[in-house]
Protein backbone atom coordinates (compact mmCIF):
# COMPACT_ATOMS: atom_id res chain seq x y z
CA UNK A 1 0.00 0.00 0.00
CA UNK A 2 1.08 3.38 -0.97
CA UNK A 3 0.55 7.12 0.34
CA UNK A 4 -1.09 7.71 -2.67
CA UNK A 5 -3.72 4.99 -1.41
CA UNK A 6 -4.27 6.63 1.72
CA UNK A 7 -4.10 10.04 1.35
CA UNK A 8 -7.22 12.09 1.07
CA UNK A 9 -7.14 14.06 -2.33
CA UNK A 10 -7.33 17.28 -3.88
CA UNK A 11 -6.26 18.51 -0.93
CA UNK A 12 -8.84 19.37 1.67
CA UNK A 13 -8.54 22.88 3.15
CA UNK A 14 -10.78 25.95 4.47
CA UNK A 15 -9.42 29.38 5.21
CA UNK A 16 -7.63 31.05 7.86
CA UNK A 17 -10.55 33.57 8.18
CA UNK A 18 -12.97 30.89 8.51
CA UNK A 19 -15.75 30.25 11.42
CA UNK A 20 -14.95 27.04 13.71
CA UNK A 21 -18.32 26.38 11.80
CA UNK A 22 -18.01 26.72 8.80
CA UNK A 23 -14.67 24.10 8.96
CA UNK A 24 -16.79 21.73 11.51
CA UNK A 25 -19.05 21.42 8.84
CA UNK A 26 -16.70 20.90 5.73
CA UNK A 27 -15.37 18.18 7.87
CA UNK A 28 -18.64 16.13 8.63
CA UNK A 29 -19.64 16.34 4.75
CA UNK A 30 -16.43 15.07 3.47
CA UNK A 31 -15.98 12.84 6.65
CA UNK A 32 -12.40 14.59 7.19
CA UNK A 33 -10.69 14.41 10.72
CA UNK A 34 -8.10 17.01 9.42
CA UNK A 35 -7.98 20.05 7.28
CA UNK A 36 -5.30 22.12 5.71
CA UNK A 37 -5.29 25.84 6.81
CA UNK A 38 -4.63 28.24 4.22
CA UNK A 39 -3.60 32.39 4.17
CA UNK A 40 -3.84 33.07 0.61
CA UNK A 41 -2.51 30.45 -1.61
CA UNK A 42 -0.30 29.64 1.61
CA UNK A 43 -0.43 26.72 3.46
CA UNK A 44 0.21 27.45 7.02
CA UNK A 45 -1.27 24.64 9.50
CA UNK A 46 -3.67 22.18 10.37
CA UNK A 47 -7.01 22.23 11.92
CA UNK A 48 -7.73 18.84 13.26
CA UNK A 49 -11.12 17.78 15.15
CA UNK A 50 -9.27 17.83 18.10
CA UNK A 51 -8.51 21.25 17.97
CA UNK A 52 -11.70 21.94 17.66
CA UNK A 53 -12.63 20.33 20.83
CA UNK A 54 -9.59 21.03 22.90
CA UNK A 55 -8.93 24.12 21.40
CA UNK A 56 -12.42 25.89 20.14
CA UNK A 57 -15.13 23.96 22.45
CA UNK A 58 -13.49 22.91 25.79
CA UNK A 59 -12.30 26.69 26.10
CA UNK A 60 -15.74 28.39 25.79
CA UNK A 61 -15.73 29.64 22.31
CA UNK A 62 -18.40 29.99 20.06
CA UNK A 63 -18.22 28.81 16.75
CA UNK A 64 -19.98 31.09 15.03
CA UNK A 65 -17.60 34.02 15.78
CA UNK A 66 -14.29 31.88 16.60
CA UNK A 67 -11.82 31.64 13.31
CA UNK A 68 -9.93 29.11 12.01
CA UNK A 69 -6.96 31.04 13.17
CA UNK A 70 -7.47 30.93 16.59
CA UNK A 71 -6.83 27.54 17.39
CA UNK A 72 -5.45 25.77 14.34
CA UNK A 73 -1.99 23.70 14.80
CA UNK A 74 0.70 26.08 13.45
CA UNK A 75 3.39 24.86 10.61
CA UNK A 76 3.16 22.04 8.75
CA UNK A 77 4.25 18.53 8.37
CA UNK A 78 5.27 17.27 4.80
CA UNK A 79 6.38 13.76 3.10
CA UNK A 80 6.98 12.92 0.09
CA UNK A 81 4.46 10.95 -2.44
CA UNK A 82 7.18 7.99 -2.20
CA UNK A 83 7.44 7.69 1.51
CA UNK A 84 6.84 4.38 3.02
CA UNK A 85 4.08 3.81 5.31
CA UNK A 86 6.75 3.42 8.01
CA UNK A 87 8.18 6.88 7.09
CA UNK A 88 4.93 8.41 7.43
CA UNK A 89 4.49 6.99 10.77
CA UNK A 90 7.91 8.27 12.12
CA UNK A 91 7.17 11.65 10.74
CA UNK A 92 4.01 11.84 12.54
CA UNK A 93 5.29 10.75 15.85
CA UNK A 94 8.44 12.71 15.59
CA UNK A 95 5.98 16.27 14.81
CA UNK A 96 3.40 15.39 17.32
CA UNK A 97 1.29 15.50 14.38
CA UNK A 98 -2.09 14.91 13.52
CA UNK A 99 -1.97 14.74 10.08
CA UNK A 100 0.88 15.13 6.95
CA UNK A 101 0.46 16.68 3.60
CA UNK A 102 2.35 14.84 0.62
CA UNK A 103 4.04 16.69 -1.74
CA UNK A 104 4.93 15.16 -5.19
CA UNK A 105 8.95 15.39 -6.53
CA UNK A 106 8.20 18.88 -7.56
CA UNK A 107 7.13 19.81 -4.07
CA UNK A 108 3.59 20.44 -4.77
CA UNK A 109 1.05 19.22 -2.18
CA UNK A 110 -1.32 16.47 -3.25
CA UNK A 111 -3.02 15.52 -0.81
CA UNK A 112 -3.42 14.96 2.87
CA UNK A 113 -2.98 11.99 5.25
CA UNK A 114 -3.73 12.04 8.61
CA UNK A 115 -3.24 9.70 11.55
CA UNK A 116 -6.31 7.76 12.15
CA UNK A 117 -6.23 6.84 8.09
CA UNK A 118 -2.32 5.84 8.47
CA UNK A 119 -2.70 3.39 11.66
CA UNK A 120 -5.91 1.44 10.67
CA UNK A 121 -3.85 0.37 7.17
CA UNK A 122 -0.75 -0.03 9.28
CA UNK A 123 -2.68 -2.58 11.87
CA UNK A 124 -3.41 -4.46 8.64
CA UNK A 125 -0.30 -4.51 6.59
CA UNK A 126 2.57 -6.38 5.78
CA UNK A 127 5.18 -5.82 8.09
CA UNK A 128 7.86 -6.57 5.69
CA UNK A 129 6.91 -4.04 2.89
CA UNK A 130 6.81 -1.35 5.11
CA UNK A 131 9.55 -1.60 7.41
CA UNK A 132 9.26 -2.10 11.47
CA UNK A 133 6.16 -1.10 12.85
CA UNK A 134 5.97 1.00 16.57
CA UNK A 135 4.87 -1.51 19.43
CA UNK A 136 1.37 0.22 20.04
CA UNK A 137 0.41 -0.77 16.21
CA UNK A 138 2.07 -4.58 16.53
CA UNK A 139 0.26 -4.92 19.62
CA UNK A 140 -3.14 -4.14 17.10
CA UNK A 141 -1.82 -6.77 15.06
CA UNK A 142 -1.51 -9.33 17.47
CA UNK A 143 2.24 -8.84 17.46
CA UNK A 144 4.04 -7.49 20.61
CA UNK A 145 7.08 -9.03 19.71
Amino acid sequence: MQLQDLMVEPLPAVADHASLKQAALLMGERDLLVLAVLRGPEIIGTLSQRDLVTDGCAKGRTPQETSVSEVMTRGVVSCPLDADLGTALSLLEENRAEALLVHAASGQVVGLLDRLRLLDALAHADVEAHGPLPEYVRRVQGNPT
